[in-house]
């Protein structure tokens, strides 16, 4: 097993599954957890290898075990952003890759200056403890009233471990970037799947109740 392998198969362990997507609705989970350094569809550059990861990240929460792999195996992960590592930016040299790093492992906090990717004031409380008693969680009654048929929609996606609320949508699962030609064939091959009519734009809640309905 090669140390990329290696270093892919413990970050699996932790729970850092490729593509992995933390909320089914990004602005919810920003509302939820204001103070938290969140970067959605990040990417994970290591000098000599280059990306090696990509899928959402909670810094805030994260930030440990990502320092402790890192550490394990005596390198530096660089987390980017989604745009700097896509439409031909990927082939750019890898120190200009990871100069270009939002958070990176090997600083005391991990929060860097590079292009204005962070807002200073805005992760002022990068490592604060949240008050769950402050959070108010809404929206989410209806989910959980339909519990199973959304995870047969979330593994479907591809994403079981994501958090869904009342209004998180199908669209919110897939790629932002993705090709509007290719938006017909995925939601013909999505509707098949389940025997009905379902659009991008179909909240995932409604979709669940046509499967508990249908008994699909």
């Amino acid at each position: 097993m090669t140390k990329k392998q290696k270093i892919l198969k413990l970050l699996e362990e932790n729970k850092f599954r490729p593509g992995c997507m933390i909320s089914g609705s990004k602005s919810f989970y920003r509302e939820l957890f204001p103070n938290n350094f969140v970067v959605f569809n990040a990417n994970i550059i290591i000098p000599k290898m280059g990306k090696i990861w990509h899928g959402d990240l909670d810094i805030t929460e994260d930030a440990k075990i990502l320092k402790k792999i890192a550490a394990k195996f005596k390198t530096t992960f660089y987390v980017l952003r989604e745009m700097e590592v896509r439409f031909g930016n990927e082939n750019k040299p890898i120190k200009e890759l990871i100069s270009r790093a939002a958070w990176r492992t090997d600083l005391p906090n991990g929060v860097t200056d590079n292009h204005g990717h962070v807002d200073r004031d805005r992760f002022r409380s990068y490592f604060s403890k949240i008050d769950s008693k402050k959070i108010k969680i809404c929206n989410q009654l209806k989910a959980e009233k339909y519990k199973t048929e959304i995870n047969k929609i979330l593994i479907y996606l591809k994403h079981p471990e994501a958090l869904t609320t009342d209004e998180s949508l199908i669209v919110d699962f897939y790629d932002i970037f993705i090709d509007q030609k290719q938006i017909p064939k995925e939601e013909n091959k999505i509707s098949k799947k389940f025997g009905f009519p379902i659009k991008f734009s179909d909240k995932i809640i409604d979709v669940a109740k046509k499967i508990k309905k249908n008994n699909v």
